[in-house]
């Protein structure tokens, strides 16, 4: 972990930030040459940083919106309200219908310097001390992360095996997550199952 002040850089010199589109990039409804998307609202994200496809919204692109669709390893972070990140892969978007297209509940991250891993600067804005440390936890106020904020914002800077190491347990997690749901979901069918037969015995 960095303990002096070279180990930490500035975010805005690592990534390019953009906030995510406003209304005026995209129409709710059918116009003439505007292609499809899928606009990706606050409630996309669970709290764990995982897409929720069902919670987008069908829109229209307008003239100058394609700087709003992610790219593989951007960063996106919902800026707005819990604050939570996700690192966009080759296949983060497979469920949707149409290309996504990033509102302005986000800010999308765009790393420029190859040593940081977009998983591992997702993963700072899932940790609570890091948070804390940048000032981003507002107590019962709602939080809310500007472009200013997100560009002054200190990244740890750790050697590229470290943030790989980083980036692999927090999929590592993510599965077993995952794993943990899986065995629950079978569990309480199994449970529901039995209390049926016990009280209506077997159909």
């Amino acid at each position: 972990m960095p303990n002096d002040q070279n180990a930490f850089q500035p975010l805005g010199e690592i990534a390019d930030i953009t906030m995510g589109a406003t209304s005026r990039f995209y129409s709710e409804s059918p116009t003439s040459g505007g292609k499809p998307a899928s606009l990706l609202t606050g409630t996309c994200l669970d709290n764990r940083g995982n897409v929720i496809a069902d919670n987008a919204k069908p829109v229209w692109m307008l003239d100058g919106a394609n700087r709003y669709i992610p790219k593989t390893h951007d960063v996106l972070i919902v800026a707005r309200g819990r604050i939570r990140a996700l690192a966009v892969s080759i296949d983060t978007f497979d469920e949707l219908p149409t290309p996504a297209l990033v509102s302005a509940n986000y800010a999308i991250v765009r790393i420029k310097q190859q040593r940081f891993n977009a998983e591992y600067i997702a993963e700072l804005f899932s940790n609570k001390r890091f948070m804390e440390n940048m000032g981003f936890l507002f107590g019962t106020a709602i939080p809310s992360l500007g472009r200013a904020a997100l560009n002054r914002a200190r990244i740890p800077v750790l050697d590229s095996e470290q943030q790989q190491a980083i980036a692999d347990l927090r999929q590592a997690r993510e599965k077993a997550h995952l794993a943990t749901l899986d065995v629950l979901d079978h569990n309480t069918l199994a449970a529901n199952t039995l209390i049926e037969e016990m009280i209506w015995g077997r159909s």
